[in-house]
Order: structure tokens, then C-alpha cells, then sequence
């Protein structure tokens, strides 16, 4: 007979993990949580300024008057917007420090302190529970270890979310009703030549207009950007945001700032999106207002648009602008139309055509001129014209009267070519706002029609625009001229840098032809002179 054994009931003996003498004694200890807040408010304004010390104050008080927690420290962004992480730096240092094993508890006022982007909110609500760290919400009066929190915690979120949009649109349009009555602001601590009077009037800083003007000076001497740049720096004179280096960038943002001339264009810049804050260049997708006489300028407008027209030149022949001969780009060559570019030939400076060794199948016919006989040839023939101007047979000036009358008419014609461009992007918006289609050939057909036609009158209100410009340096031209040759005597002309820009626009080179050539001088009073070389 088989014995059959009965299984008896399973039995668990439980057996406790060993604790180490050192762990034992840790555990045997109160472990005081390490506690940090965090403070930001979004903007410096005084209210805001006392919010901000006031919950610093507070949270510090709480934080060290409690015996079971010690005080890590109060982080804080002081006039930083919730919206975004990147410029926080408080904030994003708080979130290194909770990760690398430092903080178990942060103390917030309010979600909307924390974060005004829900997806970021809870991203980092997120990422500080893993390492098992802690955050409490004085106003919700919630905590991202309670139940369900995440819950809680998204719809105050998309609240403030809400609220950052509602704010952002205000401040919008705040900003809309300042541009319609005129109202330019800009942040003189980093804006040369200006700062803040009585009334909020604008007043010109003398000791940084010094350096605006002699900006523009320098540049209509014929001196390039970057040379510009370079010698604001070895002078030691201070950039608009107080570095010691000039970039050439700062430099040519200032010879292009209408402030400078007493006017405003308001709404350059538009804020594509109010979470990201990201900034984004008008093109024309915002209105734009233009104030005339807006505050005391530091520049005369004809000297301004003279320079405007001077970065038009240069821009289109950039290539050829390469230092900082006054003759850089104003010899032109009349065989292929290129520019004379500087050379050293047998240790003498000389100037030719560009092109002249370019193409295998034509070499231009204009001479190699010596640098001496270009100057030389300049005081000859501003010789001639002081001599036709002392016995009356200059050119004939403009009346004030008919300078004026000139103006208008380009004016008229830009406000002509403003307001048909208005009712051209209105009948573009009515067209296809209230006749979509669904066939997609007749669309892009109506919208090709429709953008070529918006083209040609950004087109035609641009060359508006150029024609104010082109007559205002026109008129500005002629007065360098006058005021630079008044004092001299045809006999005795010495070139100079600067008497050659006052007085030339451009030398016209001609071929050679039987041993002899032809410079002919474009003067900057509308006049020309030629001078004949054997």
C-alpha cells in the first residue's frame, strides 16, 4: 500500500531587511525638508517692484520661522513675463537645483506665478515629481502630490493661459490707440541722443548727439560702415547700450532711424505670438503710422534723406565699396559701364576699369589713371565751374518758392500712391473673404491677378517714396556744394577728401582714342565739367 503524503497549507515567514548601523541612525533622526519659493512678477513698475520685495519678504519669514524645514532659498525673475521659460533665469536655475538633489518642497503664490503656458506648467510640474520633489500653490491651495492635482492643476493653468491673452491683447491695443494719436515710445536707457523731459517731451542728449552726428558726418565723408564702427571704438565712446565695441550693425541702424530727423514710424515691429513673445519685422502685415515733427531732431532731414539716398548707392554697389577712397565707386567706365577699382602698380596708387582683364573677347578701352592725375584733373574742373559761376553762368537754383512747390507735388503723388494701395489690399481682402472657391485653378488664378496687381502699387508708392528722398538730397547736395566752394577762388583749389565729396557725384571715364581721353566730372550742384587728357 502507497503512503500518499497530505500537502499542508502554505506558510510565508516574513524576513526583514538588515539596517546598517549608519541607516538606522539616519532614520532614527527627524529629516527637516529643505524648502525653496519661488517669486516673479512681470514687470518693473513701482506696484509691481513692491509685490515682488513683499513676497520675497514672506516667503522667507515662512520658510525659516517653520523648525521642521530649512531654508534653501527664494528664487525670483524680477519684470520677466510668465509666458515663456527661456529668459527665466531664477526660475530655471530653481529647476537645476530641485533636480541635482537639493530642494524637496517649493513654495509658489500661484499657478499664475509659476506659469502662464499650460504645456510648460505642467511639463515641469512633471519633471520636478520625478525626483520627488513637491509644489505648493498658496491661492489654489493645491499641491502636485495630491490626488488628481494634474487635473486641478491643468485647469488653473488654462485659466491663466487665458488671462496672459486677455492681457496681451490689452496691451495691444493700448498700444494701437498710442500709435493713432502719435505717441512713439522707446527705451532711451539704450536709445542715444534722447532722454525723458518734463511731460514726457523728448530732449536731446548734446553729449550723444555729438556722436549721431558725427556718425553721419563721417559716413557722407565717404567712409565706410565698418571704418565708422571701428573708429567710435579706438575713441572709446560708448555704443547705445553701454558696450565698448561698435558693431557695424548699431552703426547702420542709426544713419537709418528717422528719430534722428525729428520723426517717428510707430508699429516697425509686431509680437507674432503672445506665448512665445517672438518679435517679428512689419512688412506690411500690421498698420504702420508715420509722425512728422514728433520731437527736436538731431539731424536735418535733407542731410537724413542725403544719407538714405547714400545707402541706396551703396547697397546696390556693395560689392565695389571696399574702403575708403572718396573714389571708390564714383569712376565709372563708359566703354563697359563697371567702376574703377584701386591698384598698385610699381609702387604708385592707380585706378582702372574693374572688368578690364575679365573677358577674353573684349578689354575696355579706358586708360589706367594715375590717383595724382584724378586729383589733379578734380581741380580743374571744379576750377571751371567756380570760374563760370563768379561770372553768372552756373546753374540756375530753385526759387524757395518753386522748391516748394516741387515738394508738394511728390508728396501729392505719395499720398496718391499710399491711398491706392490702401483701397487695393481692401478689395483684395473683400475679394476673397467673401468669395472663396473650391476650385482650386480659378483660385490661384483670381489670387495671382490680385498680388500682382497689390505688386505694382508697392511698387509704384516705393518709387513715390524714392522721389521724395532722390529731391530732398538733391536739394541738400546743392547746398554741400555752395557751402563748401564759397570761400574758394577757382585759381587755387587744393583737392581734399571732403571738398571732393561735397562737389562730385561721379567721374565718367571715355575711351582712349588718338592718345587722348576724356574725365568728365558729374558735380553734386547739377553741373558738369569735362576735362581732356593727352
Amino acid at each position: 500500500m502507497t503512503n500518499v503524503m497530505t500537502r499542508q497549507k502554505p506558510k510565508v515567514d516574513i524576513i526583514e531587511p538588515t539596517v546598517k548601523k549608519d541607516e538606522a541612525l539616519e532614520n532614527a533622526r527627524v529629516k527637516k525638508k529643505r524648502v525653496a519659493a519661488y517669486a516673479r512678477v512681470s514687470t518693473e513698475q513701482e506696484e509691481q517692484q513692491n509685490s515682488y520685495e513683499a513676497q520675497i519678504g514672506f516667503y522667507t519669514s515662512l520658510i525659516m520661522s517653520n523648525p521642521d524645514w530649512e531654508f534653501v532659498e527664494v528664487y525670483s525673475d524680477e519684470g520677466i513675463s510668465g509666458t515663456s521659460l527661456k529668459k527665466r533665469e531664477g526660475f530655471n536655475r530653481m529647476i537645476a537645483d530641485a533636480e541635482a538633489g537639493k530642494i524637496d518642497l517649493i513654495l509658489v503664490k500661484s499657478i499664475s506665478r509659476f506659469a502662464r503656458n499650460t504645456v510648460d506648467s505642467l511639463s515641469m510640474v512633471r519633471r520636478l515629481k520625478a525626483v520627488n520633489v513637491e509644489v505648493r500653490f498658496e491661492k489654489e491651495n493645491v499641491s502636485s502630490f495630491d490626488p488628481g492635482a494634474e487635473l486641478v492643476f491643468t485647469v488653473f493653468s488654462s485659466i491663466a493661459q487665458e488671462e496672459s491673452r486677455s492681457i496681451s491683447d490689452n496691451v495691444r491695443w493700448g498700444h494701437q490707440r498710442n500709435m493713432e494719436q502719435g505717441k512713439a515710445h522707446v527705451a532711451f536707457s539704450r536709445f542715444l541722443g534722447y532722454k525723458k523731459g518734463k511731460n514726457d517731451e523728448w530732449e536731446i542728449v548734446e553729449s550723444e548727439a555729438k556722436t549721431i552726428r558725427e556718425i553721419y558726418d563721417l559716413f557722407l565723408k565717404g567712409k565706410t560702415i565698418n571704418w565708422i564702427a571701428k573708429h567710435l571704438t579706438a575713441q572709446g565712446v560708448k555704443t547705445p547700450s553701454g558696450k565698448d565695441k561698435w558693431g557695424t550693425q548699431t552703426v547702420n541702424s542709426i544713419l537709418q532711424n528717422e528719430k534722428y530727423k525729428g520723426d517717428a514710424r510707430l508699429g516697425k515691429t509686431y509680437v507674432e505670438d503672445f506665448l512665445t513673445k517672438k518679435v517679428k519685422k512689419n512688412n506690411g502685415e500690421k498698420k504702420q503710422f508715420y509722425v512728422h515733427n514728433h520731437h527736436p531732431a538731431i539731424i536735418e532731414p535733407e542731410k537724413f534723406d542725403l544719407v538714405q539716398a547714400e545707402l541706396k548707392r551703396r547697397s546696390e554697389h556693395q560689392r565695389q565699396i571696399s574702403n575708403n577712397s572718396p573714389f571708390t565707386s564714383r569712376v565709372i567706365c563708359m566703354d563697359c559701364g563697371g567702376f574703377f577699382g584701386h591698384k598698385i602698380q610699381r609702387d604708385k596708387q592707380v585706378w582702372y576699369c574693374n572688368h578690364r582683364y575679365d573677358k577674353k573677347d573684349h578689354t575696355c578701352e579706358t586708360p589706367i589713371i594715375p590717383e595724382e592725375e584724378l586729383k589733379a584733373s578734380f581741380e580743374a574742373a571744379l576750377g571751371l565751374e567756380l570760374a563760370q559761376i563768379a561770372t553768372g553762368k552756373g546753374p540756375v537754383a530753385l526759387s524757395p518758392e518753386q522748391e516748394v512747390g516741387r515738394a508738394a507735388l511728390l508728396y501729392s503723388a505719395r499720398d496718391k500712391a499710399s491711398s491706392a494701395l490702401q483701397a487695393g489690399l481692401q478689395d483684395f481682402r473683400e475679394e476673397f473673404q467673401s468669395t472663396p472657391t473650391s476650385d482650386r485653378d480659378t483660385f490661384d488664378v483670381r489670387y495671382e491677378a490680385a498680388m500682382e496687381k497689390i505688386n505694382l502699387l508697392k511698387a509704384a508708392l516705393r518709387k513715390a517714396e524714392d522721389d521724395i528722398i532722390a529731391n530732398a538730397a538733391r536739394k541738400e547736395k546743392s547746398r554741400r556744394f555752395k557751402e563748401a566752394t564759397e570761400n574758394l577762388q577757382a585759381e587755387t583749389i587744393t583737392y581734399s577728401d571732403e571738398l571732393f565729396m561735397a562737389t562730385t557725384e561721379k567721374i565718367l571715364v571715355s575711351k582712349v582714342k588718338n592718345g587722348s581721353y576724356t574725365l568728365t566730372f558729374m558735380l553734386t550742384n547739377g553741373d558738369k565739367r569735362e576735362v581732356r587728357k593727352c
